[in-house]
């Protein structure tokens, strides 16, 4: 994910589809869904899913 971040980063750099603030957010917001997703499925009884959303 990481990596499809740095090189979408890089080519609306150079042809600016959006600004680059909003493509950051959007990363966040995409990596502290997935890694509360991934906490709630495969971790469940360590309940730590729940900060990850909030």
């Amino acid at each position: 994910m990481t990596i499809a971040f740095v090189l979408f980063l890089v080519l609306d750099m150079i042809f600016m589809f959006v600004e680059p603030y909003i493509v950051s957010c959007l990363f966040l917001v995409a990596a502290i869904l997935l890694k509360g997703i991934d906490e709630w499925k495969y971790k469940q009884e360590t309940k730590e899913y729940i900060t990850s959303f909030v």
